[in-house]
């Protein structure tokens, strides 16, 4: 069973470190518009942020669902599936990290004559450098999670193969998966 589950295994993973590394580098990106901080007008960060938070509330399965009846059964619908996921997942995590920076910081840049964009650069790596690596690994983690069971919507990896044991009752396959991704998961978490 270990050839069989080879490569799924590898798949699962390659899936949710491309789509957890697409989505921080996203999530970096949108970040502005997310925030408080940079805008006078704060009702786009607070439509922006409702939009977030809706769309954190739908679970996982039912994103892979939609997308795999939209793009068909494989590993782009999960791909696009968990990278949405590391993108909700990251953009809140960074975005209340971004907010903490000290507003008396924030009027000195502003009285120095820094422009916005030179005050984002400097929020990124005066706060949010040091943790995007741990925002990474926690997203990753989620991300392993989450190719585990896509393939029970046909979005690929390792899913698949863990829904088809599950169907023929063969438990003792099903407990070797489920060992596999916990010593992965562990891994991470290391």
């Amino acid at each position: 069973i270990m050839k069989m589950l080879y490569y799924p295994l590898l798949e699962t993973i390659f899936l949710a470190i491309s789509s957890t590394i697409f989505g921080i580098f996203t999530t970096i990106f949108i970040l502005p518009i997310q925030i408080n901080i940079l805008f006078n007008k704060k009702i786009f960060p607070k439509i922006f942020s409702s939009i977030f938070s809706i769309a954190r509330t739908i679970p996982s399965l039912i994103i892979a669902a939609i997308l795999v009846s939209l793009f068909s059964v494989g590993n782009f619908s999960g791909f696009l599936c968990l990278y949405i996921i590391s993108v909700l997942m990251s953009s809140k995590i960074l975005k209340e990290i971004a907010e903490e920076t000290n507003e008396k910081n924030l009027k000195t840049l502003y009285s120095l004559g820094f422009s916005k964009f030179k005050i984002y650069r400097i929020i990124l790596k005066e706060n949010l450098k040091p943790n995007i690596m741990s925002v990474f690994f926690l997203v990753l983690e989620s991300n392993i999670r989450g190719a585990s069971i896509l393939g029970l919507v046909g979005a690929g990896g390792i899913g698949r193969i863990l829904w088809r044991e599950l169907n023929y009752l063969r438990y003792s396959s099903v407990i070797l998966i489920i060992c596999i991704l916990i010593v992965i998961i562990a891994l991470i978490d290391l």
